[in-house]
């Protein structure tokens, strides 16, 4: 599960890169906020803009009943540009009701600086 979690995180930070509305992986009253501010569209993750790509460095995920969270670190990188930003995030996962996998209840990020 915490394999399967991971690659939800990862999956989601990367269609984030691609201002895809990703709503449907984030629970309809879901926390997010990237470098203090909230935020409700894409891009959501702190140091990410609109188009370059995304490349998660290292993950943890962590499972406790019907909750899990993932501490992400990672890279949002525009190629031909010379733009690179790290950052750090923190994605709080909900079972969703009747056992129909997991939607992120929170999300916070930081740009590293």
């Amino acid at each position: 599960m915490a394999d399967r979690l991971a690659e939800f995180a990862a999956t989601t930070l990367a269609a984030d890169a691609l201002a895809d509305q990703v709503d449907t992986v984030f629970l309809p009253d879901a926390d997010v906020i990237a470098d203090g501010r909230r935020r409700n569209t894409a891009p959501r993750f702190a140091g990410v803009e609109t188009g370059g790509q995304v490349v998660v460095g290292s993950t943890r995920v962590d499972l406790a009943g019907s909750f899990a969270w993932a501490l992400v670190e990672y890279r949002w990188m525009a190629p031909g540009q010379d733009r690179i930003r790290e950052g750090r995030a923190t994605l709080v996962f909900v079972r969703r009701e009747g056992g129909a996998g997991w939607g992120i209840a929170a999300a916070h990020s930081s740009e590293v600086r």
